[in-house]
């Protein structure tokens, strides 16, 4: 068994991590005929666990131990938990490509 690191989502048999197989399944809740009461509901599950998820999984810091709050400079970039593009794979956010519409 190979160990993973925070940096490394785990990955499943499936392919995905934990967090995009969630995702595949609020996406799939939310594409299902329902109220908008139904609809509120479902995005509201969907940015509680988003905000729980990025709780769980902050960014790491590259100094380990400083007085004070870490700063952007001292964050790695691209560790922990995404939530925006969770909400993109919840289909909540659109896709950013960059370009202007």
């Amino acid at each position: 068994m190979s160990k993973t690191t925070s940096e490394t989502p785990r990955r499943l048999p499936c392919g995905g991590t934990p967090f995009t197989e969630v995702a595949k399944v609020l996406r799939v809740a939310r594409e299902l005929p329902h109220g908008p009461e139904a609809e509120d509901a479902v995005i509201h599950v969907i940015n509680a666990l988003a905000d729980l998820f990025k709780r769980h999984k902050p960014p790491a810091c590259q100094v380990g131990s400083h007085d004070g709050s870490c700063s952007s400079a001292c964050l790695i970039e691209g560790s922990g938990f995404d939530s925006r593009r969770f909400l993109v794979d919840c289909g909540v956010l659109e896709e950013d490509t960059g370009k202007d519409s």
